[in-house]
């Protein structure tokens, strides 16, 4: 009983059609045949129903002779093994719920002379994922695809009524059972063993059977796999036929060009300044190999050579120039010859001269700058030029091999600009390099300090007052002091300064000064060589014996310092008017006078002259051999001391100093009686120093030093003929003036 095979049938229609069934099976008969059971009547038969589990069912086109037609209601009632429905191309009706509640029935193929399609056909099909249309189907019921798969898909012929029925419905999804158009790329270039996978469009985008064969017409020039791969062979042309499989015998073609593959241009070599090999890589299919090269005034690729070579020698170029390069292989079989696909460019350079990097400054002076930078590479020297800002031009100064300058007769104070090209030389030309360093800026260092003094007024125990010219364009200046020996001490003074007043100095004590004037740059502070001044606070002893001891320490460190020194030193001998008035006085006079120089200067480093070989001690005292004086070698009574307005001043007096005399006690120079007595012909009999005295009014106390030494002697030479006996009386005057280094 199938009473309740549709939720939404009358009772009447259900009664209806089950009177019409009765009527029918009246007058036909029943066959059965497998699983299906069939009425026949006359040359027609009627599938009634099937109650087979296959999961495809194909319902035959004829049993017993007649011509299956109709498949009647309900035929497959909830059936629920059967997946796949094929229709014969005999059916034109297919009843009313035929396949109510075949819940997994999945694909159904219909008929193509399909007229007619009844009410709930596919009732809560809910599997149903496609049905095909064939071209025909006139008569549409209702409800056919109630409860169906929300994915089901109708494939229905273009323009037919199952495709009017089909769009008119909600919820399905519209394809096509036929492919209405194919097309692919019209033509494919590739190179040997190169592959391609072809892409064939189908139009419509839906439908049923997208199955394509795919042939070549010359597979030993292209292959192509059932999938659409294209593999190419050999040089040559093979046409790819894609044949759609549905029935509707669309095709599209294809044409392969084999073509070489492109070369790779590896690089050039052999460079020079004017030319260089193009080298690339060989195509193994290559007969011959085009080389271009690009226009760039006329914008486009200009052959250049046709070789069968794997490199092309590039000549008569210009100098620092650069050309865009391509290469493209050719393959000759038999008449045919097929161009090849075009390598990437490559830019080709002749030999240039690097670039100038890195410049920098290495020194500045007062006239002068010097400056290096990082060597160049293909570089046989280097072009200096200066620029002037102003007037944005240069001026070639000088050709050099190194990385290296020096521009000297500068003025001082000042910005230069520089600029630095490299070069190459060809044998004729000066190639230069298309790039310079670019503006380098240097500046000289300001002038020195002028006018850098301490006057005497303003040296006090323990302050005084420096001063010097003002110096023009710097920002200001570096002012150093410090004891002698000590460690200095450093004001930064502003540019508008020309004087200091330095305090809280050490009584007695020198002092070194320098200055240098500064100017603030872009790279720092430029600084401008020292001027220097030594100066020395006064020393104001409270009495004879400590002004003594005090000139005792600046004499005994004087002659025994290792210190650097210049002395200069006059001499001034006088003779006595009471001398004896005749020719041997007057010879031995003579010869007594010559023995001293008038003047002298002596270097002395280290305590030797290193010209003389003289000592500084032997200067002072030549008949002394130890240099030490205390105070009490000196008599007090014989102390002069006091102020004479420049100072205090010591000075005292040591009586009839003889050659004799212990040697430390010794304050005069030694008289050569050897030279008297040769030259007056006469003897020597004694030599007398009456007196001697030191720095009564020249020797000012300053610490451990002092800046002269005046010393004065009577010297009584007594001389004898061989009958009578001659005085002769001279006052000897030494003045030694100190310059230290």
């Amino acid at each position: 009983m199938k009473n309740k095979f549709l939720r939404t049938l009358t009772f009447s229609f259900f009664c209806l059609s089950l009177f019409v069934a009765v009527s029918v099976c009246a007058s036909a008969k029943t066959v059965k045949s497998g699983d299906f059971t069939f009425d026949v009547k006359g040359s027609y038969a009627s599938l009634v129903e099937y109650t087979g589990s296959a999961s495809t069912v194909n319902i035959p086109s004829k049993v017993s002779g007649a011509t299956v037609n109709k498949v009647n209601d309900y035929a497959f009632w909830k059936n629920k093994k059967v997946e796949k429905v094929n229709f014969p191309a005999t059916v034109t009706v297919i009843g009313e719920a035929v396949f109510n509640e075949c819940t997994a029935l999945t694909k159904v193929v219909l008929p193509e002379k399909l007229t007619t399609m009844s009410d709930a056909v596919f009732w809560y099909c809910t599997n149903l994922k496609y049905v095909l249309f064939g071209s025909g189907g006139k008569n549409f019921g209702k409800n056919i695809f109630v409860g169906c798969n929300k994915n089901l898909t109708l494939y229905v012929v273009k323009g037919t009524q199952a495709e009017k029925f089909a769009l008119s419905l909600k919820n399905v999804r519209v394809g096509y059972r036929y492919i209405s158009s194919l097309s692919a790329p019209s033509a494919v270039n590739l190179s040997p063993s190169g592959q391609y996978t072809l892409s064939v469009k189908i139009s419509p985008s839906i439908v049923a059977d997208r199955r394509i064969k795919y042939a070549s017409s010359n597979p030993k020039v292209a292959s192509v796999s059932s999938s659409g791969v294209i593999t190419a062979l050999k040089c040559g042309t093979a046409v790819i036929t894609c044949s759609a499989l549905d029935g509707s015998r669309k095709v599209c073609k294809t044409t392969v060009n084999v073509i070489p593959a492109a070369p790779k241009i590896t690089g050039q070599s052999n460079t020079t300044l004017k030319s260089y090999r193009l080298n690339w890589s060989k195509v193994s299919t290559a007969t011959h190999y085009r080389v271009y090269r690009y226009n760039y005034s006329l914008k486009k690729w200009e052959k250049l050579a046709d070789t069968t070579s794997t490199y092309l020698n590039v000549t008569k170029l210009n100098y620092n120039s650069s050309n865009l390069y391509s290469v493209r292989a050719y393959c000759r079989e038999g008449k045919n010859t097929y161009i090849g696909f075009l390598s990437r460019s490559f830019t080709a350079k002749v030999l240039s001269p690097g670039k100038v990097g890195a410049v920098k400054k290495v020194a500045s002076v007062t006239t002068a700058v010097s400056f290096s930078w990082s060597a160049t590479a293909n570089t046989d020297g280097y072009l200096i030029y200066r620029y002037d800002p102003v007037k944005k031009t240069s001026t070639y100064l000088a050709d050099t091999k190194s990385a290296y300058f020096l521009s000297k007769n500068l003025a001082p104070n000042t910005q230069f600009g520089f600029i630095v090209r490299s070069y190459k030389y060809d044998g004729k030309v000066r190639v230069l390099s298309p790039y310079n360093s670019g503006v380098f800026y240097i500046s000289t260092n300001p002038l020195s300090v002028t006018g850098l003094k301490v006057s005497e007024e303003t040296l006090y125990t323990t302050k005084m007052t420096v001063s010097w010219n003002k110096s023009a364009n710097i920002s200001g200046y570096a002012f150093f002091y410090a004891e002698q020996g000590g460690t200095e001490k450093l004001l930064w003074l502003s540019s508008d300064k020309t004087s200091v007043e330095l305090t809280q100095l050490k009584p007695g004590t020198a002092y070194k000064i320098r200055i240098q004037s500064y100017r603030d740059w872009n790279t720092g502070r430029l600084y401008s060589t020292s001027s220097t001044v030594t100066a020395a606070t006064e020393y104001r002893p409270s009495n004879a014996q400590e002004a003594v001891m005090s000139f005792t320490g600046a004499f005994n460190n004087t002659v025994s310092s290792k210190k650097n020194c210049s002395v200069f030193f006059s001499s001034k001998v006088t003779a006595s008017p009471d001398n004896a008035d005749s020719e041997t006085a007057e010879k031995a006079a003579v010869a007594f006078i010559e023995q001293f120089d008038t003047s002298a200067q002596y270097n002395f480093k280290n305590g030797k002259d290193e010209k003389t070989g003289l000592s500084l001690g032997g200067l002072l005292l030549p008949n002394a051999s130890s240099l030490t004086l205390t105070y009490s070698d000196v008599d007090g009574q014989s102390v002069v001391f006091g102020n004479d307005g420049n100072g205090y001043r010591v000075g005292f007096a040591i009586e009839n100093q003889t050659p004799e005399t212990e040697s430390g006690k010794l304050l005069a120079p030694q008289v050569d009686t050897e030279k008297i007595e040769e030259a007056a012909s006469v003897e020597v009999k004694s030599v007398t120093y009456d007196k001697t005295l030191v720095a009564e009014k020249l020797t000012k106390i300053q610490g451990s030093v002092f800046d002269n030494l005046r010393t004065e002697c009577t010297v009584t030479v007594l001389l004898s003929d061989g009958e009578n006996e001659i005085p002769l009386t001279f006052e000897i005057e030494r003045t030694f003036y100190f310059i230290w280094n």
